[in-house]
């Protein structure tokens, strides 16, 4: 995760979204 970006700016950037999106394909990699 060193592509110049911290981890507090793709926090802001991406907020919950991320969240929602790797929650998503965690569980599509489930089924």
């Amino acid at each position: 995760l060193k592509r110049g970006y911290s981890e507090d700016e793709i926090t802001k950037i991406w907020g919950g979204n991320f969240v929602r999106v790797w929650k998503a394909a965690e569980k599509a990699a489930e089924e």
